[in-house]
């Protein structure tokens, strides 16, 4: 990738900033050893639940919260976040069992709902056909099913780590 490219990718990741409450958020996940979302992934959750009114949010992953914040920051004040992890030492998604986390969340959402998927570039081992390791292969037999699914209008945005989001048709 050239590096002007590269220059307005992290342009745009830093052009909407953390506030005060989701940068010490961020900050206090890295101390914990749970890897926090960008402001940009952030900027995006944010925008999708307010473009969507979401009214009604489910994370899996709870991480060290600044998703949840940004999420919340997007919502209406009456809105209702329901975060689940499975580590609640150190709030780390479990990745190898993306698939079935997704099965649930597509057989949960009502029409028009939306789901995103973070990490679904997975520090740019996904686009790289040689990178066979586990995880790395779930995510992208994950990401070309959704794809591929009828069900869904998927799209993958080149934001943070990856930002599958896909609306239930």
């Amino acid at each position: 990738m050239s590096a002007p490219r590269l220059a307005s990718l992290a342009y745009a990741e830093e052009f909407v900033p953390d506030n005060d409450v989701t940068e010490a958020a961020r900050w206090n996940g890295r101390e914990l050893g749970a890897t926090p979302i960008g402001p940009g992934t952030g900027a995006t959750l944010r925008l999708l639940a307010a473009t969507g009114a979401a009214r009604s949010v489910i994370e899996i992953g709870t991480g060290c919260g600044s998703s949840g914040l940004w999420l919340l920051s997007g919502m209406p004040a009456d809105g209702v976040l329901t975060t689940i992890d499975i580590e609640a030492e150190h709030s780390r998604a479990d990745k190898g069992n993306y698939p079935a986390y997704v099965a649930h969340a597509i057989r949960l959402l009502r029409p028009g709902g939306l789901l995103a998927l973070d990490n679904m570039l997975w520090g740019d081992k996904v686009a790289d056909p040689a990178v066979r390791d586990e995880t790395t292969t779930t995510l992208r037999e994950l990401g070309k099913s959704l794809r591929d699914d009828e069900r869904l209008l998927p799209a993958l945005l080149p934001v943070g780590d990856g930002l599958l989001v896909a609306v239930k048709k």
